[in-house]
């Protein structure tokens, strides 16, 4: 964001499980809008057409939603667009259909909305006088292209991999430790890969608070020995989430664990938890690609997803190879998370099974050389923000 734009900053008090800080100015080109204290995303600022508001949710909560819209609404002048963006999360679509009937209230003819998720979800039919348009955001398509982490993307080249593969959970949802313990209970494949899991929740004191909720709960997959063994780190620290380091690399297969697993606990629980939502889990309906799944893209890796049901079959139908012809990706049809953890994993201890790691080697070097290229190339022109601006420019004319 550029310092010198003009805004100013309320902090708004209301009837919120929090306070929120609002910001209120003009992009470089003139144009309305309100963002949160994190400051609004670059993207705004190459929008040259002036018929628009725009309103940046980045870093509000999901229940300060509706009130974050209105309390923007009201320091935007009338206009018939708007731009509604929340590049970094793919919210569960509940909360959107929210927001959605707040602005179509405030006699707005057309939302642009660009945020994480791959699909938009499902809109209320309620909702059909107003027009919705949506695109997924290139934040996490050029995040590994634009950070600095000393490890450079280029097109892949071929390198001899000495593990099997890699699993990595920063956070500990109850998904990744579901899958995680069952590694470290397999002798044979817990010594075949890079995994961790739950390191991130380390530096927040999540396993020395013994007599917390959260312990209390993680018993539910963990007992007391279990527990002794997490958090499994491989000693980043928290901010390297999006980093590409460069032992990484030296896996054949990357099992990704996404953001967004599209579960809802209450539907297969008879009880709720008392885990905080956002550690047990990301409530959303909705299809999420994040760095996570950018990784085995940028530097030629066979993925596995641990992800929302029909994540698998999104990737193909944005024209990625997720190499069908070596890969059983039938979990991807499973509802139910611990039962699509359980499918991957034995696709997993397959996988291993199949080849020894210099046959797999030759496989990657000789036959999929090409195919990774592909997929590179593809994450690469995912990840254009100018083609992102042009699509929105084509929404205001």
């Amino acid at each position: 964001m550029d310092t010198n734009t003009n805004f100013n900053r309320e902090y708004i008090q209301g009837v919120l499980p929090q306070p929120f800080m609002l910001s209120r100015g003009l992009t470089r080109k003139g144009i309305d809008i309100v963002f949160s204290d994190q400051g609004y995303n670059d993207l705004y600022d190459l929008i040259e057409y002036n018929n628009t508001n725009i309103i940046d949710f980045q870093a509000t909560s999901e229940f300060n939603m509706s009130a974050f819209t209105r309390a923007a609404l009201d320091r935007l002048p009338r206009k018939e667009n708007i731009i509604l963006g929340y590049l970094s999360e793919a919210l569960n679509s509940t909360y959107w259909n929210v927001v959605f009937d707040v602005v179509a209230s405030y006699g707005y003819k057309k939302i642009i909305w660009i945020d994480g998720g791959l699909t938009p979800g499902a809109i209320f039919n309620h909702l059909n006088h107003i027009k919705i348009v949506h695109s997924t955001s290139t934040m996490f398509f050029n995040v590994l292209f634009n950070n600095t982490t000393g490890y450079p993307l280029t097109p892949p080249k071929f390198k001899e991999r000495t593990y099997y593969y890699l699993s990595l959970g920063r956070l500990a949802r109850r998904e990744r430790i579901y899958f995680t313990k069952k590694i470290i209970e397999d002798a044979d494949i817990q010594q075949k890969g890079i995994y961790s899991c739950g390191w991130g929740d380390y530096e927040n004191s999540l396993w020395q608070n013994k007599n917390d909720y959260e312990i209390i709960n993680l018993k539910l997959f963990l007992n007391e020995e279990d527990i002794k063994k997490f958090p499994i780190s491989l000693g980043h620290a928290d901010n390297q989430q999006h980093h590409m380091i460069e032992n990484f690399d030296e896996a054949i297969f990357n099992v990704v664990q996404e953001s967004s697993v599209g579960f809802d606990h209450r539907s297969h629980e008879n009880t709720y938890s008392f885990l905080p939502a956002s550690w047990c889990r990301v409530n959303s309906d909705r299809l999420f690609f994040t760095e996570k799944s950018a990784k085995p893209f940028s530097t030629a890796q066979l993925p596995l997803f641990i992800a929302a049901p029909g994540y698998v079959n999104q990737l193909r139908e944005l024209g990625f190879d997720v190499f069908d012809d070596l890969i059983n990706h039938s979990y991807d049809k499973e509802d139910y998370i611990y039962k699509r953890c359980d499918l991957v994993f034995e696709e997993l201890k397959r996988l291993t099974k199949l080849h020894t790691l210099t046959e797999w080697n030759f496989i990657l070097k000789r036959k999929l050389h090409d195919r990774f290229y592909k997929n590179f190339m593809l994450m690469k022109r995912l990840s254009d923000i100018g083609q992102q601006v042009q699509w929105i420019h084509h929404q205001l004319v």
